[in-house]
């Protein structure tokens, strides 16, 4: 569904204004209502273009009418007394208790506004038509990174599956197709480093061919494993295969069962894209604002080279350490019952570290926003990177999505 933009201009005010006024507008992705289109075309959240002064009692009647849904978002520019009259209806709107809010911008740059609502509404629409599979249960250490999938659902429209564990884990054996044969080669071939058996290797392209073969069967657009439980079962990790899903243009995996991380993966993957790096927080330095992202799990299409080590925490199976490049990332978070809490900050990616303590895959990242936040007020432990300077486009897309 597009966005729907409802325009309201004053009866008294000439055609070749109004005209002028529209084509700053018009043709930027969004659909422009008159008043007399509203109603049956309603949509929550109700956006409304004031263009001129005098239309204050225009949106009033909508409002009597029930054809604006709350919160209500004013779009209002800098001529023909624009804003004015939105200061005026928000009043108006707010004195009925009734959540209302302005958004002001010269009118050149209105039509760039429009242009990237449209975009989000894009990306909602994508959320929407999204399906997310739990297989496993989320681990159990995860305690503060639950969701209600009700909750998520009303906000996101997203659906979350859940599935055994046994989806991956029973009769784990078997020959691998020509098509993950071909991986497992360039993934050998790619490789700066090997250093685990080709029977561990080979288990673990098995358990990458499952996973994908679940995904394409149940039309999954993203899929979190419990792939602690999957290594004690069957001795093999995850690692791999996440990786090599991530690596995919139009499929997100997470580690752990943690529904919150992966789902930020998946949303930074509509918004922007690309590929991110979900990690566990290792380390931080307040003296140097600086935190260490660590995991045992990375898409090498964010790497520069990338070697093949057992898992860190119970030296079995695959594990993937990946050099990630110097440079601008966005450090980013989307958590709670209906995965209405966020927070995001632009970083700068300084290091890539071999601490033999911590998981394969290490970054130190200098953040933008202070890192007490990691120790004060945290949306729990895993954190997701993404390659670039996106915090503030994702900043407004939740602020835009999350109404």
């Amino acid at each position: 569904m597009p966005l729907h933009i409802v325009t309201v201009f004053s009866s008294i005010t000439p055609a070749e204004i109004i005209e002028d006024i529209l084509n700053h507008i018009r043709d930027r992705g969004a659909a422009l209502l008159t008043p007399k289109d509203v109603p049956g075309s309603s949509v929550r959240p109700s956006y409304v273009f004031v263009g001129t002064g005098g239309t204050e009692r225009i949106v009033a009647d909508l409002y009597q009418a029930g054809s604006l849904i709350p919160p209500v978002i004013l779009l209002a520019h800098d001529r023909s007394n624009s804003l004015p009259a939105s200061m005026e209806i928000r009043a108006y709107l707010e004195s009925r208790g009734v959540q209302a809010r302005i958004v002001h911008s010269p009118l050149p740059e209105i039509g760039g506004i429009i242009k990237e609502w449209a975009h989000f509404q894009d990306v909602l629409e994508k959320v929407r038509n999204s399906s997310l599979a739990i297989i496993g249960e989320p681990s159990f250490w995860l305690i503060a990174s639950g969701v209600d999938p009700e909750k998520v659902r009303e906000t996101w429209g997203l659906k979350i599956k859940s599935h055994p564990i046994s989806v991956l884990t029973e009769e784990l054996s078997g020959v691998l197709t020509d098509r993950h044969q071909q991986d497992l080669k360039r993934l050998r071939e790619t490789v700066r480093k090997v250093e685990v058996s080709e029977g561990d290797l080979h288990s673990a392209a098995l358990v990458t061919q499952r996973l994908a073969e679940f995904v394409g069967k149940h039309r999954v657009d993203a899929v979190t494993v419990e792939c602690f439980r999957l290594l004690e079962e069957t001795g093999v990790s995850g690692c791999y295969a996440l990786s090599f899903l991530n690596d995919q243009c139009d499929i997100t995996a997470g580690c752990e069962g943690d529904i919150c991380s992966t789902f930020t993966m998946m949303m930074a993957r509509h918004l922007t894209g690309q590929a991110s790096f979900m990690a566990n927080v290792s380390e931080v330095d307040e003296v140097q604002n600086s935190a260490v992202f660590a995991h045992c799990t990375v898409a090498t299409s964010l790497t520069n080279s990338h070697e093949i080590l057992s898992h860190f925490e119970t030296g079995l199976s695959v594990g993937i350490r990946g050099e990630i490049p110097l440079g601008r990332v966005t450090v980013l978070k989307i958590a709670g019952d209906g995965l209405t809490k966020w927070w995001v900050s632009g970083g700068e990616v300084v290091e890539n570290l071999r601490n033999d303590t911590a998981c394969r895959t290490q970054v130190r990242v200098h953040l933008d926003k202070p890192v007490s936040y990691f120790l004060e007020e945290s949306l729990a432990n895993h954190h997701v990177l993404l390659s670039g300077d996106h915090a503030e486009l994702i900043e407004r897309f939740l602020q835009f999505a999350i109404q």
